[in-house]
């Protein structure tokens, strides 16, 4: 990624950390976009791991600042000026990022959800690799409206066909259960 020596990299003790081989592998270019990072640990089917390299940079042995195993990945990539729109809205596509805008902005420039649109599962995956879940709330809540930083992506899952409501038989079965509590509300009371 963007590093001064960018390659693979023998740890050099069983406790060397983030910090370390970033300094051994010269520090961040100025195109670095360290929001971006992502870690990768294949050892006991970990992953990808969300963390905050900036804490890392800033403080050696900081919370996120891991001690490193064999196989463990560190891709810092380039800055990403844009949000990646893509699911059940009408024209999935890259958006150009804009400051202090949220999720619903970022729908909308990419024309909207679709009829197929589950916005009750709809999420943000941040460029570090975090998952910020949209929440549509009904008032006097407010809703859960994340803050897409450049590089991340909207999703907008499509509605399960299986949980489709048969809104018939669910007001039969009212109704039915209704008309027996009257018949039998008539009876006692007699």
């Amino acid at each position: 990624g963007e590093v001064k020596f960018p390659g693979s990299y023998a740890l050099l003790s069983k406790q060397e950390r983030m910090s370390s081989l970033i300094t051994r592998a010269g520090g961040l270019l100025p195109s670095a976009y360290p929001e971006a990072a992502v870690f990768t640990r294949p050892s006991r089917r970990v992953g990808r791991v969300g963390f905050d390299l900036r804490s890392v940079l800033r403080e050696a042995g900081a919370r996120d600042d891991f001690v490193l195993e064999p196989g463990d990945t560190l891709m810092i990539p380039r800055f990403v000026p844009t949000v990646q729109v893509s699911g059940s809205v009408n024209s999935p596509i890259a958006v150009a990022h804009v400051q202090g805008k949220r999720f619903k902005y970022y729908i909308d420039a990419a024309g909207g959800d679709n009829y197929l649109a589950d916005l009750n599962r709809a999420y943000v995956r941040q460029p570090n690799g975090i998952v910020e879940p949209y929440k549509n709330r009904i008032f006097p809540w407010p809703d859960k409206n994340p803050r897409p930083q450049p590089g991340a992506e909207v999703f907008v899952p499509a509605k399960d066909p299986d949980e489709r409501k048969d809104w018939t038989a669910i007001i039969g079965s009212i109704a039915q259960v209704t008309a027996s509590i009257v018949a039998i509300i008539v009876v006692v009371t007699r």
